[in-house]
């Protein structure tokens, strides 16, 4: 078996494991973003007054702090529209394939109500033919 197909399987295999490091995952995550727009902030002050104060008035003079400021947020703002139209569907598409295959309750509901929709369906089919066979 080569090393690829090995890989294959082993990923693809089901595992039940605990929801607790999802959901600590998920929780850190929605916090880290508060954090990461003060950092962002924070990081954007210290690199503007400590090295590209000079490099950046040696080519642009009429650059002030507010301007940077404002040219990042609007390039911040590019990414995020770039990364709604391209990137997210796509994680949208990747997170729903993942959570269909593995677990995922409202799956397990799914297959059970398609099941008795089947059984429905052929006690209806039944019927149906019955009928048929009366009228004739």
């Amino acid at each position: 078996m080569n090393i690829e197909k090995l890989f294959w399987t082993i990923l693809k295999q089901k595992r039940n494991v605990s929801l607790l490091p999802g959901a600590i995952l998920q929780m850190w995550g929605g916090a880290q973003i508060y954090q990461a727009l003060v950092n962002s902030f924070l990081l954007i002050a210290t690199a503007y007054n400590t090295t590209l104060r000079e490099a950046l008035h040696a080519y642009v003079p009429w650059l002030n702090f507010w301007m940077f400021f404002c040219i990042l947020i609007f390039g911040n703002f590019t990414m995020m529209v770039i990364h709604f139209k391209f990137i997210q569907p796509s994680i949208q598409g990747f997170n729903a394939t993942q959570g269909f295959k593995l677990i995922n309750p409202s799956v397990d509901v799914l297959k059970k109500i398609l099941e008795r929709v089947e059984k429905i369906e052929k006690k209806l089919d039944g019927n149906a033919n019955e009928e048929k066979l009366d009228e004739k």
